[in-house]
């Protein structure tokens, strides 16, 4: 036989022979996987040990097996040789489904520790920067003009983490899905979520501004007297 291409195939198998699964089992000619005579099956007809349907998107699972079975039994298959299971997703999709959420998990845990690093180094600028910012309002920047002065630095910093870090991202990313996907045997394939990463950069200046609010407020608070006095 000779291989053409890639599947993820349906979780199945019979007797003690081992399911197929993520990187086991092969689509073949159905001549190939016909059961042998007996049970019922004789002369010229030809007869499976499975039959894989494949329903309409939105089509209630539970519901669909229930009449497939019901089907089955009218037709004088017994209940216990004729069983229809719902759900045959391979046993390594099922398992991964469970942590599928961590990821998302990882990501906004670094996305709040990314906030509070940028939170963090805006204060500590306005603080080291007090007498800068003093001199500043000395020749007549006023407060609204102060916060600006902070907010373009946050955006400054966005723009940075954005040019380093989403190709970045992007590139380790489809690294490690392409070492996970070989060691399960499957598509080394990654499919990159454009929308997603196009939305990266509206979002995170957004949030960038708003955590300079607060550093900007401080800020604009400074007091040219007393800070170039104590200078």
């Amino acid at each position: 036989m000779r291989v053409v291409g890639e599947a993820v195939l349906a979780s199945f198998s019979q007797g003690s022979f081992t399911a197929t699964d993520l990187g086991n089992g092969a689509i073949v000619r159905a001549s190939v996987f016909t059961a042998p005579p007996g049970n019922g099956c004789s002369g010229p007809a030809t007869c499976f040990s499975f039959v894989l349907a494949r329903y309409r998107p939105g089509t209630n699972l539970e519901a669909a097996s229930a009449r497939l079975a019901a089907i089955a039994n009218a037709a004088g298959c017994p209940p216990a040789s004729c069983s229809v299971v719902a759900d045959q997703r391979p046993n390594d999709i099922d398992n991964y489904a469970r942590i599928r959420n961590t990821p998302a998990v990882l990501a906004a845990l670094l996305a709040v520790l990314g906030i509070a690093t940028l939170a963090y180094a805006l204060v500590t600028s306005v603080l080291r920067r007090r007498r800068d910012l003093a001199v500043l309002k000395t020749l007549g920047l006023l407060r609204l003009q102060v916060s600006a002065v902070i907010a373009w630095q946050a955006s400054a910093l966005t723009v940075v983490v954005l040019i380093v870090g989403l190709p970045l991202g992007i590139v380790a990313g489809r690294w490690a899905w392409g070492s996970f996907a070989g060691v399960v045997g499957v598509s080394g394939d990654a499919a990159i979520p454009w929308m997603w990463v196009l939305l990266a950069a509206p979002v995170a200046f957004v949030v960038a501004n708003l955590v300079a609010l607060g550093p900007g407020w401080l800020a604009s608070r400074v007091n040219p007297a007393v800070v170039l006095r104590s200078e």
